[in-house]
């Protein structure tokens, strides 16, 4: 039996069932793993990439995770870039990273790391949508050092 008031360890009023919903499907799952580990702001495209999903798909489920206010998109020129939102709690995070390294976290991260090389020195997406070969000849060149690619 509890005689005391445990202080929570972050602002239990970001957990709600909606947060909870959204985590519900495995592609949006998939998703914020995908862009916890990232650490950094990841582009539409590279998701579609490492998820090898539809844009549509993609854009419509960070559409809802963002709603949920789990991730959140920054408009650069064309692009956005989504991130995992700064308010989620550390153990959350926690939880993610301890998923990634199960399939078919690994995976994607695995398909999402090989297409960050693809970045400009800036560290920005600026490939966009190509095909599935085109990235992976890309990314071939890029691992094997005959060129920098980052353009």
């Amino acid at each position: 039996m509890r005689t005391g008031t445990a202080l929570p360890l972050f602002d239990t009023t970001l957990i709600n069932a909606g947060f909870f919903k959204a985590l519900a499907d495995a592609t949006r799952l998939r998703l914020v793993v995908a862009l916890t580990v990232a650490e950094k702001p990841v582009c539409v495209c590279e998701l579609v990439y490492a998820l090898q999903i539809p844009q549509y798909r993609v854009s419509k489920h960070l559409a809802v995770l963002s709603r949920a206010g789990l991730v959140e998109g920054h408009h650069r020129g064309t692009w956005v870039r989504y991130a995992v939102a700064p308010v989620l709690p550390q153990p959350f995070r926690e939880c993610m990273i301890a998923l990634s390294v199960t399939e078919p976290f690994r995976a994607d991260q695995d398909r999402l790391s090989d297409r960050m090389l693809l970045r400009n020195s800036e560290g920005v997406c600026v490939v966009g949508f190509l095909s599935n070969l085109e990235l992976k000849e890309r990314i071939t060149q890029v691992k094997s050092g005959c060129c920098t690619a980052r353009t």
